[in-house]
């Protein structure tokens, strides 16, 4: 796991962004019984750079890392705030997905 901050810059100075909303999103797109896993999720600079980021879900009663599921949350910058523009659960999309790259 690493952890980055981003930061927006402007005429006014810079701002710290909180990616809480996408975070938010995720969750609240996750049907019932089903978590955020709390690990890496390869979101970072790439992710960063398509607005989309992607997080593994797991099983309330699960005790392994990841089910086959995702959530896909897209956004966008508007001056330093982050603005959710959808998000979605993919029963497909975990980590065993073999289209991930």
């Amino acid at each position: 796991m690493h952890s980055d901050d981003y930061y927006w810059f402007d005429e006014y100075g810079s701002v710290l962004v909180d990616f809480d909303p996408i975070r938010n999103a995720a969750s609240a797109a996750l049907p019932q019984g089903w978590h955020l896993w709390g690990g890496g999720d390869d979101n970072g600079p790439r992710t960063l750079a398509l607005s989309i980021f992607k997080f593994w879900v797991q099983d309330k009663d699960a005790w392994l890392c990841c089910g086959r599921g995702a959530v896909v949350v897209k956004f966008r910058l508007d001056h330093g705030k982050v603005v959710v523009t959808s998000a979605n659960f993919d029963s497909n999309g975990g980590p065993d997905d073999p289209t991930r790259k």
